[in-house]
């Protein structure tokens, strides 16, 4: 996969996919994709997995768009202005405030990390 972050005030990223890779976002992040991408909504995870990612202020259900071949390109962006940062999880996790999680491949599992101070927040979201 490639990926380029486009825009300064209103970023998006747009990714250029191999056949068979799968991105998965929040509900309403994906902006524009190739008519051929194909595309599913799920509560990944089940129950438990819709009900930990509403406590962590993100939407119960992801979408996962699928790569039908290769070159097919989709973009993600978010309703708020601000900053698109690439992170590559593989190596170490990160703490994030609520909201911050846009796409990712399909392996990044996000978690509850509960702060212990209340003026950092009652829950952050962990990329791993």
């Amino acid at each position: 996969m490639e990926y380029k972050i486009l825009g300064s005030v209103m970023p998006l990223v747009q990714l250029t996919l191999k056949k068979g890779e799968v991105i998965k976002s929040q509900a309403g992040a994906m902006k524009w994709m190739d008519s051929t991408i194909e595309m599913k909504t799920s509560m990944d995870g089940g129950v438990g997995g819709f009900f930990k990612r509403k406590m962590m202020g993100e939407s119960g259900f992801l979408n996962f768009f699928k790569a039908e071949k290769d070159g097919e390109c989709i973009a993600f962006g978010h309703t708020f202005p601000g900053h698109i940062v690439a992170i590559d999880v593989s190596k170490q996790s990160i703490v994030c405030q609520k909201r911050a999680f846009l796409c990712s491949t399909e392996g990044v599992e996000l978690e509850i990390a509960f702060q212990k101070r209340l003026g950092s927040g009652f829950f952050g979201v962990i990329f791993s």
